[in-house]
């Protein structure tokens, strides 16, 4: 499943600390959230040390979820490219080899996301085992 939304990532809420809105605020009702430093584990949360501890669960062997930005990110969108820069990232791939596995979508995608946002967005996913590595296209 790919995901070309807002906030569509996994947050683990630990790691977040609320932002002070500013009274001029463009956006009411909304409290803006940031990550905290990072900690003492040498990861950047515990969501990604859960991850590498417990690869081989029984979810993983599943569906596969691609998202196109963190869970405090936005899904950045550009006129010239006439999509969001995920879905851009996603068709420019396709067009660009013409057959694919996972493995490779997830890293093609989010390098070329990051380059094309200058690292404002990054896609995420599950941690996958090497067992479903499917070829995709």
């Amino acid at each position: 499943m790919l995901i070309d939304a807002c906030h569509s990532g996994e947050v683990d809420k630990e790691d977040l600390v609320t932002l002070n809105a500013t009274s001029d605020s463009l956006i009411k009702g909304l409290k803006p959230v940031a990550y905290k430093k990072e900690n003492q584990l040498g990861l950047k949360n515990s969501f990604e040390l859960m991850q590498s501890l417990f690869v081989n669960v029984g979810k993983s062997t599943g569906a596969t979820i691609i998202s196109a930005a963190s869970g405090t990110q936005f899904a950045l969108e550009r006129n010239d490219l006439k999509n969001g820069v995920f879905t851009f990232s996603i068709l420019e791939a396709m067009k660009q080899y013409p057959t694919m596995k996972i493995s490779d979508l997830k890293r093609i995608v989010g390098e070329r996301v990051e380059q094309l946002t200058k690292g404002m967005q990054k896609p995420t996913s599950r941690n996958e085992t090497i067992a479903v590595d499917w070829s995709i296209w």
